[in-house]
């Protein structure tokens, strides 16, 4: 969470909380949770949601929710309760839906043929089937997805993989690095 390499959901649930003075959020509200609550912070993002499944803690913030509906399925009893309803709101993310092609590759045909591949309808139902979140394609099915992932029609979403926000990621991870040393 606190590594700004690393896109994941608890970053982007740093990002919207930091960037939100006006929802009662901002600076004060992460130094306030960051230094006063028992935080724990992991990269096994299933060791989170089993920590809550287990008792340990009570509650996850920003979890997996792919991973947190897979895990309960298997019977873990968790609840995953979307921010649509919440009054402070909530973010979306790229998430794992981002990609790179290298400059001056060996083969760039390839990477056109496979970027049109994967930008197509087809493609993109695969990658939705494959990874469990919905495809920003309108023409994509989003049956396999349970609705409290999917955005949700005249809801206000924070885009938290914006260029301003990304370029904030440091300055979020020395404020709460900060707030963690007290």
């Amino acid at each position: 969470m606190l590594d700004p390499r690393r896109a994941g959901g608890g970053l982007d649930i740093s990002t919207f909380w930091y960037t939100n003075e006006k929802l009662g959020l901002g600076k004060s509200f992460v130094k306030q949770l960051f230094t006063t609550q028992d935080i724990f912070t992991s990269n096994e993002e299933r060791q989170i949601v089993d920590f809550v499944a287990r008792g340990r803690y009570p509650i996850a913030i920003g979890p997996s929710g792919t991973l947190t509906f897979q895990l309960k399925a298997q019977g873990l009893p968790v609840e995953l309760f979307g921010s649509a309803g919440l009054q402070e709101g909530g973010f979306v993310t790229a998430s794992n839906g981002t990609i790179s092609v290298v400059k001056n590759a060996p083969h760039p045909n390839a990477a056109k043929v496979y970027l049109n591949y994967l930008l197509s309808n087809e493609g993109q139902a695969a990658w939705s089937k494959a990874s469990g979140l919905a495809s920003r394609r309108r023409d994509v099915s989003r049956d396999h997805i349970p609705e409290i992932l999917l955005p949700q029609e005249g809801v206000s979403y924070q885009e938290t993989y914006r260029e301003k926000y990304v370029l904030m990621r440091r300055e979020i991870v020395d404020f709460i690095n900060t707030a963690l040393q007290r």
